[in-house]
Parts: C-alpha cells; structure tokens; sequence
C-alpha cells in the first residue's frame, strides 16, 4: 500500500520518481455519518456542515462538470461513487456523460463500440488495456452508463506517451507521428508553481527513499512533473468539448489530480473559462467523528472523509 499523500497519484509517476533517477465558513458540529453510512462522511465547505449524497447530487443541477476525486485502492470511495453516479438520473433530460482517466484517448473507439453492443466485454477488455481493479472498481460506473445509454470518454493520455516524457521531457512529442501525438493535449502548460510545488510533496516520500529529498532544480523530477502536466492537459482537452447546456460530466480520476482545484481544473478553465465545476477531494483519516476540517477546506467543494486503513502508513509498494 502506497503512503496516503501519493496512492493518488499515477502509479507510472510514483515508479518514474523512484527509477528514473479565502475566509473559512464557519464549522458545524460533527454529526453521525449521513445516510447512515459508516465508514465515511461527506462536509460541503461552502456551508461548513456535513451533507448526504443526496444533497451533493442536488447541487449538481447547476454544474458541468464534477471531478471526483479518489484513492484508486479504496472500497469505501468506490462506493460513494456508485451511489452518486446511479442518482445522476435526476439530472436528465441532460446528457450524463463519464469520464474515466483509467481509459486512454487512443482506445476510445473500441470503446464506443462497446458501448453500442458492437463487441462483447472480453473483446473490449482485450483492447482496452483497463486496470488491474477494472473489474470490482470502474465496471459498475460503465455497466450502468451502458445500460443508460449514456457516453464512457477514455480522457487519459496513453502511458508510452508520459513515459516518454518522464524519461526525456515534452519535446518527446515532437518525435511521433501526427496520429501518435494526438493522444496528447495539443497544448501543454507546466509551470513551477504551486502544484509542482505540492507534486515534490506528494513524490517526496518515494524518491527520498531511493535518491534523497526531491527538488525543484531536479531534471528527472521536473520530467516526471511534466508527465503529470501532459496528462492533466490531456484530460482538460477532453473534457472541454462535452460540456454545454445539455451535457453533464461526472469525471473520476486520482484526488491529486483536481486537489486544491489545481492540475486538471485550470487547464479546463484555460479552455472553457465558464465552466462550473464542483470538486470532491477524497480525505484519509483515522478518526472519522473528529475529521481534519479546517486545514481542508481549501482541497475542494466537498471534502469525503473515508477511514484510514491500518497498513496505509508503510512503504511498501502498490
């Protein structure tokens, strides 16, 4: 199990680092957990109170996008998302769409083919190259966008493309063919600010572990961040263009990702600048009556606070 402050990033950044060498709103009392749920709790930090899931998917009818934040590893999480994505039924008569950074853009075809009952399920895993938890953790999402009728968009950039970046940076691009370099954003941002500053935070743990404390005058760390970048670019550039008046998006991928409504949120604003996003930012703790709000009320719209499991503080691997 990865430390907390990474398993959110992409597994392939985390490997990269080790081996390439506003006023705050006032806080409500600490209810039970909503919905009768156990083992985690939901906090809107507009209102500084603990919510349902329900009252997030009402908050929803005015939105565009939501990026859900997750631990890719944990149960809990993957279970709020199912509920939440099975309520989206309220939103219609807009078009749901699901956005997945756990498919890539250049298998969006056989993909959609799927989706249209095309091909059958092994020949599409067979293509897909989906993740090792496809199966108990991203199949409900698809299964029920299927059965719905609604669209499944692969947002992510294709692996070799950020392995190529980690190992010798953006102007690996300029090296693939048109098709090739068309599984990345066509514009790409990566400036030393404050999310490469929390990028070495996060990464910091594995790579002082094998090389010492990660720095921002690091070439190998500053490619490694410019894989991230990519990625997120790529997925802002995917999302943009579903959105619209009839379209909502419901986008999951790692909290990292849209933590502190950084990575993926500016580089969608940059594109659609009146876009209304909603932000849920995924919390581990141990504790859940007694959860760290104050110093989290910047991370997103809502904060969901899952239990800490037991092992998450070892170093041992993903």
């Amino acid at each position: 199990m990865k430390p907390a402050r990474y398993r959110s990033l992409s597994p392939l950044l985390v490997l990269a680092a080790i081996g390439l060498t506003a006023c705050a709103p006032g806080l409500s009392a600490p209810p039970g957990p909503p919905g009768g749920a156990s083992e985690y709790r939901l906090y809107r930090a507009a209102e500084g109170r603990f919510v349902t899931i329900e009252e997030l998917t009402a908050d929803l009818a005015d939105a565009d996008v939501l990026f859900f934040g997750e631990f890719h590893d944990d149960q809990t999480v993957h279970g709020v998302q199912r509920q939440l994505f099975a309520g989206l039924e309220g939103l219609e008569p807009r078009r749901v769409v699901l956005g997945l950074e756990m498919f890539e853009r250049d298998v969006q075809p056989v993909l959609d083919r799927y989706l249209s009952g095309e091909i059958g399920e092994e020949e599409f895993l067979a293509a897909t190259r989906p993740w090792p938890n496809y199966r108990t953790d991203y199949r409900p999402l698809v299964e029920m966008a299927r059965e719905r009728g609604w669209r499944v968009v692969g947002t992510n950039m294709p692996q070799a493309l950020a392995t190529g970046i980690a190992r010798t940076g953006l102007a690996s691009l300029d090296e693939l063919s048109p098709e090739e370099r068309a599984g990345a954003a066509a514009e790409i941002q990566c400036p030393a600010d404050q999310y490469f500053e929390r990028f070495l935070d996060a990464l910091g743990g594995a790579a002082e572990r094998a090389h010492g404390t990660p720095s921002a005058a690091d070439p190998m760390m500053r490619r490694v961040f410019e894989a991230q970048c990519a990625r997120d670019e790529t997925m802002a550039e995917a999302i943009a263009p579903l959105l619209g008046s009839e379209a909502f998006v419901f986008h999951v991928n790692g909290s990292f990702h849209t933590d502190h409504f950084l990575g993926i949120v500016p580089r969608l604003l940059r594109r659609e600048p009146e876009a209304r996003v909603r932000v849920v930012a995924t919390i581990q703790v141990k504790d859940l009556a007694n959860p760290p709000l104050e110093e989290n009320l910047d991370r997103a719209d809502y904060l969901l606070f899952t239990r800490e499991p037991p092992e998450s503080g070892s170093a041992s691997g993903s």
